[in-house]
């Protein structure tokens, strides 16, 4: 509070001396033009007349309030009070923060070499007042509205932080009960595994249960890092290289079982050298959901005995996977945007279970943090094509 009430008088203090420094300069111009008039007058009329008509002047001069507090003196040839009419003024100040009046003194000198002294104030018309009160006025009021304005604006931003504070504090909440109500059934599903008796099935669905847990890992680490991704990793993953043989024998082998439930083809072209390919610990992580993802939007997008292809190759030192479908391809305003914001299409006849495009946005954007590359090409009625390019 201290601190604002500061701020506003020096900023008042500040507007009056703007309002000080403009209006001198005027003041003293109305100042010299008023008293070129009544000196010019004087002179006038004492060629012509002696000092009591000069004093006759000088009292009309006073009463219609072009002039104040004029002393008249004759000097020579004799010394001689002849007129003061300071009584008459309610003040004879001419102080310059009210910008009064300006003094002026002269001498007068007739035709038979009398002298005379002549002093006064030169009034400032009601105008000029009007004016320079209404500036100062409608200034400070402007400063106050300023300061005003400043302080809403800072009460705005401490309010925006609050709230964002609260909604972060909100997602955590959220996120540990998620985590903590997804991992109960994990370990259910993970014990019932250990009965089965189908060793392949079994390791398919450790392998499920591990990728849940993953995600809800992720969910907690991305809410208190505020970060959208696996972008965020311990310095041994983010050094650590894994070759990809055994995520492309656990994605196969998903999509085994799932086809037994699928009305369309999920055929995988691996080759060897693709296996034995090696990336980060880090980049594993987020490859396994984003293929995932991928094959089921192409799924979505295709109809009953759609094919849909996943293939990988080496090509000049990176490795390409990519993932293609027969379905009913993207129009070319859609094309543009993917990736750049979430979007979808191509997904109505699964509208309860279809997502909303944030898949590919988020895939795009935590591949290129791994210096990755997603591509995707379409033709409207003959399918899609996506590929992911990894140095």
């Amino acid at each position: 509070m201290t601190k604002n009430k500061a701020l506003v008088i020096f900023s008042v203090i500040m507007w009056l001396i703007v309002c000080q420094l403009f209006f001198m300069p005027i003041q003293s111009s109305i100042g010299q033009r008023v008293a070129d008039s009544v000196q010019n007058q004087l002179r006038q009329e004492l060629d012509f007349s002696d000092f009591h008509y000069i004093s006759r002047s000088i009292a009309d001069f006073n009463k219609s309030g072009a002039i104040s507090c004029p002393v008249l003196n004759k000097v020579y040839p004799t010394a001689l009070e002849i007129l003061d009419l300071r009584y008459m003024s309610e003040s004879c100040s001419n102080t310059d923060f009210l910008l009064n009046g300006v003094i002026f003194k002269t001498q007068l000198k007739s035709l038979n070499g009398d002298i005379y002294d002549f002093q006064y104030i030169s009034k400032n018309p009601s105008l000029f007042y009007t004016a320079l009160w209404a500036f100062r006025i409608i200034g400070v009021l402007i400063v106050l509205l300023m300061i005003q304005l400043l302080k809403l604006q800072r009460q705005k931003n401490d309010l925006a932080i609050k709230s964002e504070k609260e909604i972060a504090q909100a997602k955590e909440n959220l996120s540990q009960k998620l985590a903590h109500d997804i991992r109960s059934p994990i370990s259910t599903l993970g014990l019932i595994s250990v009965k089965i008796l189908d060793p392949e099935i079994r390791e398919l669905q450790l392998s499920v249960v591990k990728q849940i847990n993953e995600i809800a890992n992720k969910l907690l680490q991305d809410v208190r890092t505020e970060k959208i991704g696996f972008n965020i990793l311990s310095t041994s993953e983010s050094k650590e290289l894994k070759n990809l043989s055994v995520f492309f024998s656990d994605l196969q082998k998903e999509y085994k079982f799932k086809s037994i439930a699928l009305k369309q083809i999920v055929i995988f072209n691996i080759t060897e050298a693709s296996s034995t390919f090696k990336v980060s610990v880090g980049l594993t992580k987020i490859l396994y959901p984003i293929l995932n993802n991928l094959i089921q939007n192409s799924i979505d997008a295709t109809d009953n005995n759609g094919v849909i292809k996943i293939s990988s190759e080496i090509r000049l030192g990176k490795l390409f996977i990519s993932v293609e479908d027969n379905g009913k391809g993207i129009p070319e305003n859609i094309l543009k945007e993917l990736g750049i914001k979430a979007i979808s299409y191509g997904k109505e006849k699964n509208d309860n279970l279809s997502g909303n495009g944030i898949a590919v946005y988020n895939a795009k954007k935590d591949l290129e943090a791994f210096g990755c590359e997603l591509h995707i090409s379409s033709k409207l009625g003959q399918g899609t094509q996506i590929e992911i390019i990894m140095p």
